[in-house]
C-alpha cells in the first residue's frame, strides 16, 4: 500500500482539516493515522516504544496541534520518507512520490550526499538523503515535527545493546532460534491461510531455513532461484544446483531467472523507484520473468543472527586509531574503483599493513581533497555518536545503519517491495540474538546447528562456496566445482551482457551538468568505469541515471503500477 500525506493541496486527494491524503488511513479524534506495516498486538503502545513488536512505520497527523509523528520498529524495516521546509510537509513510504509532487523548483540535489553515496556503500549520516530537505526515517526512530513554529526533532528511542548471558550455551541459541522461526511460520500460516509464499533461493543458509520451517508448518512455498544456471553452457552453477537439490527436497517448485534477461531500462527504473539510496540492483529484479505469488519470505543481511565476514572477530584487537581507518575501507568503494584485476593484490587490513595503490583510483580523478576531507568527517560524525557501545554491539549498530537500513532483506530489495514482505529474523529472532555471545555468530554457528540438528540430507548440501555443513571439506574438490561451475550470481558475467552494457553507455554518455558538478567537472569515460569491479561500476550508472531523472524531470515511471510498493 502506498500512502502519502501532506498539508498540500493536490488535485483528486482525499482531504481533512487542511490536511490531504491519499491510501488507507483512519481519522479519530482530529488525528489521520497510518500503520504501514503490522502489530502482532494490536494496540500501539506510544509510552514504551520499544515493547512494540512488529513491523511497521505509525504516522499520526494531529490536525489540531499542527504537528505529526513517525514512529518505525526497531530495524526500520519499512522506508518511510518525509519532507519539511518552512511551513510544508510530505510524508510517503515512496521516495519519488515526494519528489513528483513538489513544486519542480523545490528538487534541490544536495551534490555532497550523491558524492557521499558513491564513495560509501552507503550515505554515512543516518536519515540524509541526496535531495534538501527530502528525508528517511533511520532505525528505531521518533520523528516529530511541528508546521506551525517549524520546529522538527529526531529522537532515537533505542540502540542496539548487545547483552549475552555466559550460561546460554550453543544449543540454548538454537532452541531459542528454532522457537522464533515456529512463531514466524505460524503466524504467516494462521494470517495467511491460503496465500502463496515465495523466497530467493540462492542455496545457501537461509535458503534451507525458509523451506524447512515453511514445510513444518505447511505453507504453500516456491523458490526463485535469479542468475545464469549454466555460466560455462554446459555445466549448472553451485548456486543453482544447490537450489534445485533444496526444492527437489522439501517437493516444492523452483523458478530459474536469468539475471540477463528482459528490459534493463524498466528493472533499473523498478530499482531506482523503489530501492533509491542502495545499491544497483538491476540483475536481482528481474519482475518480468517472476511467477504469481502472494507474500515475500526474506532471508538474513550481515549481523542479525549471523555473520558474512569472521573479519570483525579481530576488530577489538586493533587500536582505537586504527578503527575508523578500518571502517573508512570497509564502508567506502575506493578500492573497487580501481581497475578490476588490481583489487586481488590488495592486502587485508587487519593484522597486517593495508596499503592500496590509489593512483588508477576513479575517485581520485573525480574527488578533491577536500571532498576526502569530506568523507572522513562524515564517517566521524557516525562513529563518535556510536563509540560509546562496546564492540560487538557497535559493529551490529553498524551493519543496521550502514549497510542493512537501506536493503534490509537480502538480495531481492527493489523486487520485495513490490509484494508483502516477511523478515525471516525479525520481529521473532531478533531479541534472542540480542543474548548471545558475539562467537556464536560468527562462522554461522547457531543456523548450521539447527540445520544439522532438524535435516542430515539438508546438512549434507553444500552452500554457494561449496562448503559442507557436514563433514570435511575437500579444499580440491571444492576449488574444481568453483572452477568449472562457477556461481550463477556472478556479477563480472552479468556485467558483461552486451545488451546491457550498451544501456549503460547510453546512460553514462547522456549529457548531465548535475553529474559533472558531482565529480567535479571530470569527463566520465565508459571504456575505463567498465574495466573496475562491477559493484562500483553498476552503483554509478544507476546514480548517474537517478540524476538523469531529475535533470530532465522525467518521472513517469513512478506511476508504473506493477512497481507499486505494497
Amino acid at each position: 500500500m502506498e500512502y502519502i500525506v501532506s498539508n498540500i493541496n493536490f488535485e483528486n486527494f482525499q482531504e481533512f482539516n487542511s490536511v490531504t491524503f491519499e491510501g488507507e488511513v483512519s481519522i479519530e479524534n482530529n488525528i489521520i493515522s497510518i500503520m504501514d506495516g503490522y502489530l502482532l498486538d494490536d494496540v500501539f503502545n506510544y509510552k514504551d516504544i520499544e515493547l512494540n513488536k512488529g513491523v511497521f512505520n505509525k504516522i499520526d497527523v494531529n490536525t489540531s496541534k499542527n504537528t505529526f509523528t513517525i514512529i518505525n520498529d526497531k530495524l526500520g524495516q519499512r522506508a518511510v520518507y518525509y519532507y519539511i521546509k518552512d511551513h510544508t510537509f510530505i510524508i510517503s513510504n515512496s521516495f519519488w512520490k515526494i519528489v513528483v509532487l513538489l513544486n519542480l523548483n523545490e528538487i534541490n540535489v544536495d551534490t555532497e550526499r550523491v558524492k557521499e553515496q558513491l564513495y560509501f556503500h552507503r550515505i554515512p549520516q543516518e536519515g540524509i538523503t541526496f535531495l534538501k530537505n527530502i528525508y528517511y526515517v533511520p532505525a528505531a526512530t521518533k520523528v516529530v515535527f511541528d508546521w506551525s513554529n517549524k520546529k522538527h526533532s529526531i529522537t532515537k528511542y533505542w540502540n542496539i545493546k548487545q547483552k549475552p548471558q555466559e550460561n546460554i550455551t550453543l544449543e540454548d541459541a538454537s532452541k531459542q532460534l528454532e522457537t522464533s522461526f515456529d512463531e514466524l511460520f505460524s503466524f504467516l500460516k494462521k494470517k495467511f491461510p491460503n496465500k502463496k509464499f515465495a523466497f530467493g533461493n540462492s542455496g545457501g543458509l537461509d535458503s534451507r531455513l525458509v523451506p524447512l520451517f515453511s514445510y513444518k508448518h505447511n505453507l504453500n512455498l516456491l523458490g526463485i532461484t535469479i542468475g545464469e544456471k549454466k555460466p560455462h553452457k554446459l555445466f549448472t552453477a553451485v548456486s543453482h544446483k544447490n537450489a534445485d537439490k533444496i526444492a527437489k527436497l522439501f517437493k516444492f517448485r523452483n523458478y530459474n531467472l536469468r539475471s540477463t534477461k528482459g528490459n534493463f531500462d524498466s528493472r533499473l527504473l523498478l530499482d531506482i523507484r523503489n530501492n533509491p539510496l542502495s545499491g544497483n540492483q538491476v540483475f536481482k529484479n528481474p519482475i518480468e520473468q517472476a511467477p504469481e505469488f502472494d507474500n515475500l519470505i526474506c532471508g538474513g543481511n550481515g549481523f542479525i543472527v549471523s555473520n558474512d565476514s569472521n573479519i570483525w572477530e579481530k576488530f577489538e584487537k586493533i587500536s582505537l586509531e586504527k578503527r575508523q581507518e578500518f571502517l573508512t575501507e570497509y564502508l567506502s568503494k575506493e578500492k573497487l574503483s580501481i581497475p578490476y584485476k588490481n583489487i586481488f593484490r590488495i592486502k587485508k587490513f587487519i593484522g597486517k599493513s593495508f596499503t592500496i595503490d590509489t593512483s588508477k583510483s576513479l575517485f581520485k580523478k573525480w574527488f578533491s581533497d577536500h571532498d576526502f576531507a569530506n568523507f572522513s568527517n562524515a564517517l566521524s560524525k557516525f562513529y563518535n555518536e556510536y563509540e560509546h557501545l562496546d564492540n560487538f554491539s557497535l559493529i551490529r549498530q553498524v551493519h543496521m545503519s550502514l549497510l542493512n537500513k537501506q536493503s534490509p532483506n537480502g538480495g531481492l530489495e527493489s523486487l520485495n517491495r513490490t509484494k508483502p514482505f516477511f523478515y525471516l529474523y525479525y520481529p521473532f529472532a531478533f531479541d534472542v540474538a540480542m543474548k548471545w555471545k558475539p562467537d556464536f555468530f560468527y562462522d554461522r554457528k547457531v543456523l548450521t546447528n539447527i540445520i544439522k540438528k532438524n535435516n542430515v540430507k539438508l546438512a549434507s548440501i553444500p552452500d554457494q562456496k561449496m562448503n559442507k555443513i557436514i563433514g570435511k571439506n575437500n579444499k580440491y574438490l571444492k576449488l574444481l566445482n568453483i572452477i568449472i561451475r562457477r556461481s550463477g550470481m556472478d556479477y563480472n558475467l552479468f556485467s558483461k551482457d552486451r545488451r546491457f552494457r550498451l544501456h549503460a553507455k547510453l546512460i553514462l554518455e547522456k549529457y548531465n551538468p548535475l553529474f559533472n558538478e558531482v565529480i567535479n567537472g571530470n569527463t566520465i569515460s565508459f571504456k575505463e568505469i567498465s574495466k573496475t569491479h562491477p559493484h562500483f561500476w553498476l552503483d554509478v550508472v544507476k546514480t548517474k541515471k537517478i540524476l538523469d531523472i531529475l535533470y530532465y524531470k522525467d518521472f513517469d515511471f513512478v506511476n508504473n503500477k506493477d512497481f507499486g510498493i505494497q
